[in-house]
């Protein structure tokens, strides 16, 4: 436990610099890999490995339904020697879920809370603050998923009871998104010791996981440097999409169905790895090029949405709602270096652009847009001294809002230090940077 709090102290350091800094570019990590297990199955068989979890008296793999898993011995016959790298667990041993299924250790509290008396009005959740990204946070049930350094945890909606389920520790580093069925959720873990990358489906956290898909990645590397794995996940009710990465080769944006069913890579040649990745439902979006892009089930490829030289980077969607970053009012900003970006709205009933900041007088960056419903929110920074930055660095950042509604902008939060909103219908969940960094939450103003 007192390594996990030093981790933990270490990370909220990570957390803020990462967040001053922006979002940094994909490494393009892992080599060779080898298919060694397509856990996908039919959806009417995943139904049934579902139900079997939920019956089941223990983690058995007979109670979780038939997986054909590698075995020990052929995970051992492809893996070379990358050193000494064992952190606690044996590496030489199997990744823990070798048979087929995950069982979560049991939860445990997130160290003590630090208290910051300038987050006016809100609930703390966890410190340090969640991972630099918005999208490293979910909601299902009556929970809030959230990862965090290779750790994944939950809380309670209204910000009590934060636990966590995934301690990303003894080589294994976990991320969390949610499917919208019920207390449903995925997670993604690579293992450092064989290279095993796998995809999990949970019931929920007290059932144990399904293997729906994993690869088994191959280390060039004398060192033993761990090279590949995962750089993003989403889920909705209709799909499961992730992102794995390649050392010197493609990345590859895997699509299937809600229980991993019928993977397939886009086998799109992106100029830049995907990334940003977002499913509302049965479409996805994503960055990639500097263009937006969407998948939408059934279709074999996706659709640019924005087709232009202006770079547009972090999409969100909620229902026929796009919405993201844009340099087309400035093409001289990039998503690395952004000047005086803006926020577009994007209807796909009516296939409509709307701009909705329009910085006057004064350019401001605006960052890290998320929708839900009706409302519309954003990082803001036309209060800082320095309101137009190239790298994220400022003294005052703030959550701004648009109510589509009553079509007005709103101060959300107003003082300094707030960032990478995530909000729900009428809850809102931020990082607070005054103090020590926390993970906050509270309901959102009404819109009149």
């Amino acid at each position: 436990m007192s390594a996990l709090r030093t981790l933990l102290a270490l990370l909220m350091l990570v957390s803020v610099g990462a967040c001053d800094r922006g979002t940094a570019p994909l490494p393009r990590v892992g080599i060779d890999a080898k298919v060694l297990l397509d856990a996908a199955v039919s959806a009417e068989q995943a139904a049934d490995d579902l139900e079997g979890v939920h019956d089941a008296d223990d983690s058995s793999s007979e109670d979780a339904g038939e997986i054909d898993a590698p075995t020990f011995d052929a995970l051992e016959a492809t893996v070379v020697d990358r050193g000494d790298v064992r952190v606690g667990r044996d590496g030489n041993g199997p990744p823990p879920w070798f048979n087929g299924t995950l069982t979560l250790p049991a939860p445990y509290a997130i160290p003590p809370l630090a208290e910051s008396r300038d987050c006016f009005n809100t609930v703390a959740v966890m410190t340090p603050g969640v991972n630099p990204d918005s999208h490293a946070a979910c909601l299902a049930g009556g929970w809030l998923y959230f990862s965090l350094g290779g750790y994944v945890g939950r809380a309670r909606r209204n910000g009590s009871g934060a636990v966590v389920l995934l301690a990303g520790e003894d080589g294994i580093d976990g991320r969390v998104a949610c499917n919208g069925d019920g207390d449903s959720f995925v997670i993604t873990a690579s293992d450092i010791y064989t290279g095993s990358i796998v995809v999990v489906e949970f019931p929920d956290a007290t059932r144990p996981g399904i293997v729906r898909w994993q690869q088994l990645l191959r280390f060039p590397t004398p060192e033993g440097a761990f090279g590949g794995g995962f750089s993003a996940v989403t889920a909705s009710d209709r799909m499961i999409a992730w992102v794995w990465v390649e050392t010197d080769g493609p990345s590859h944006l895997v699509v299937a169905g809600p229980h991993g069913e019928n993977p397939r890579d886009l086998g799109i040649p992106f100029r830049r790895p995907p990334h940003f990745l977002r499913a509302s439902h049965d479409r996805l979006v994503f960055t990639s090029g500097g263009d937006i892009w969407l998948w939408t089930v059934g279709r074999d490829a996706p659709e640019n949405l924005t087709q232009d030289d202006p770079e547009q980077w972090y999409p969100w969607i909620d229902g026929d709602r796009v919405v993201w970053v844009d340099q087309r009012d400035n093409p001289r900003g990039n998503m690395w270096s952004p000047d005086d970006p803006e926020i577009y709205a994007y209807d796909l009933r009516t296939r409509t652009r709307t701009r909705i900041t329009n910085d006057t007088g004064r350019p401001a960056l605006q960052y890290a847009p998320t929708v839900s419903g009706d409302w519309l929110v954003w990082m803001d920074y036309r209060n800082a001294t320095d309101p137009n930055p190239s790298s994220y660095l400022a003294d005052v950042k703030e959550i701004w809002g648009y109510n589509f509604r009553t079509r007005r902008t709103y101060t959300i939060q107003g003082w300094g230090r707030a960032s990478l909103p995530l909000v729900d219908r009428e809850r809102l969940y931020f990082n607070c940077e005054r103090g020590p960094p926390l993970y906050v939450t509270r309901l959102m103003p009404p819109a009149d």
